[in-house]
């Protein structure tokens, strides 16, 4: 049997997505200062949630991912949020997953179609020994991000390759950011000064 080549581990993930956010949260702040029409808000988030598998099985999913929200506009209007980062599913999927969610509102409020693109292995019982195989996929979803994007529920259809056929399952995500906490304070500080 021909095996796929392995994929990157986790642990080189999160290292990498430690330095992305560590570029994020010194970028994007200061997107506001240059231009009016332009709002940046940094994204270090947590997600996690049940992802349903078909037939009605549950297990659990984490997303870690790093970016940047950004809105265009004067009070806001138009959003794109690209962001990187590991996608684990107790069914046995690590991935890394990138987008650029694409989406209206305001800093406050905004929505966003957000497909991700997924790459790493998968490892199933019933597909043969417990292996790890090589995978790709996609998730397609809808994300409402809320309070400067500290607050997040994504709602997507994902489906990724397993043995010659697709898993798909739907994840349902709730997410926090603390990098738009700590934003929103540097704000706050800079109003008192």
């Amino acid at each position: 049997m021909h095996r796929l080549p392995a994929a990157p581990r986790p642990s080189r993930a999160l290292g990498g997505a430690a330095v992305a956010a560590a570029l994020v949260l010194t970028v994007a702040p200061a997107a506001r200062a240059d231009d009016d029409d332009l709002f940046g808000i940094p994204i270090v988030r947590v997600a996690l949630g049940p992802a349903i598998h078909m037939p009605a099985t549950a297990t659990f999913a984490l997303d870690l991912d790093v970016g940047a929200g950004i809105l265009f506009g004067d009070e806001g209007s138009f959003a794109v949020a690209p962001e990187l980062g590991y996608s684990f599913d107790g069914f046995g999927s690590h991935a890394f997953n990138l987008t650029v969610g694409v989406g209206a509102g305001v800093p406050m409020v905004y929505a966003l179609y957000q497909p991700r693109l997924l790459a790493g292995t998968l490892a199933r019982d019933d597909l043969d020994d417990g292996a790890r195989h090589g995978t790709v996929g996609m998730r397609n979803a809808l994300g409402l991000h809320m309070l400067l994007d500290m607050f997040s529920l994504e709602v997507g259809h994902q489906f990724m390759s397993a043995g010659g056929g697709l898993e798909h399952d739907v994840h349902v995500l709730i997410g926090t950011n603390p990098a738009a906490a700590v934003f929103l304070f540097g704000k706050m500080l800079d109003g008192l000064r």
